[in-house]
């Protein structure tokens, strides 16, 4: 968010933009990016008119929310981390399911805005047909990985959680993210570019 912005939340910017319609402007990292999907997701969702700035990457996004061109920007932490140190962007929420150990003191989006999940993910893929004996020894030293302690601090250096979930869990996962998404597109009549 933009300090000029007068909203600490995001259920201030929900009330700012509805009384302000269509004169906000937020910025993503792309069509079809997570920060697009999250912006479209957030307008769907509380039905605020506001205008989607697509840039070629979020750190353009970014720095043009710090020079005043967008008023907010659903952004990756890393991008925005420094700005929002510096007090010349402010954080109202993430959009992760729950608090993040790497940024305890905001709160989830959903919060204010239920239903607002939309996280960046990373997963290890396999091609279809290896053997289960390798899946499973595979899974094994990644699991053992992911719980190294210097592993999770590069990670939140980064601004990421390192996490990890069963195959199965995982498969479950990217079902969920599909149907969700593919509801959202469908919903806010996002078209292919």
């Amino acid at each position: 968010m933009h300090p000029d912005v007068p909203a600490k939340s995001l259920r201030e910017l929900t009330d700012y933009a509805k009384s302000n319609s269509g004169k906000l402007n937020y910025g993503t990292s792309g069509p079809g990016s997570i920060s697009h999907l999250a912006g479209a997701m957030y307008a769907n969702i509380t039905g605020v008119k506001v205008t989607e700035v697509p840039y070629k990457g979020g750190i353009l996004g970014v720095q043009d929310l710090v020079a005043g061109h967008i008023q907010y920007i659903f952004s990756d932490s890393l991008p925005a981390m420094e700005f929002i140190k510096s007090g010349r962007a402010r954080a109202l929420c993430l959009t992760s399911a729950e608090r993040s150990p790497i940024m305890p003191e905001l709160p989830p989006c959903a919060e204010s805005v239920p239903g607002l999940v939309a996280v960046n993910w990373w997963g290890v893929f396999m091609p279809a047909g290896t053997p289960k004996a390798i899946t499973d020894k595979f899974h094994i030293d990644l699991v053992k990985v992911m719980q190294d302690a210097d592993v999770k601090k590069k990670f939140a250096g980064m601004g990421v959680e390192a996490i990890y979930s069963s195959p199965e869990q995982f498969s479950a996962f990217i079902k969920s993210e599909m149907a969700k998404y593919a509801k959202l597109i469908k919903e806010a009549g996002i078209k292919v570019e």
